[in-house]
């Protein structure tokens, strides 16, 4: 497959105890699947690059495939 760098730049709130997540949304068929490829907990004085790596499978064929940075609690 192709390999693709993927990377996002954030900077959560002060008050937020959070933990942000880069991640790949594929559609296939009608089912849609998430894949996280990069996750930490935030410094909330700065801004943080997350950055992973996500291989496309050609064999599979997606309808959509979107990159998404998630934010969940730690």
């Amino acid at each position: 497959g192709t390999r693709y760098i993927v990377s996002a730049w954030v900077k959560m709130a002060s008050d937020t105890d959070a933990r942000p997540s880069l991640n790949i949304k594929r559609v296939i068929g009608g089912s849609t699947t998430y894949t996280t490829i990069f996750s930490l907990p935030t410094d909330h004085t700065r801004w943080v690059k997350l950055a992973g790596v996500y291989e496309y499978d050609p064999s599979s064929t997606p309808s959509e495939v979107k990159v998404l940075v998630k934010v969940g609690t730690t």
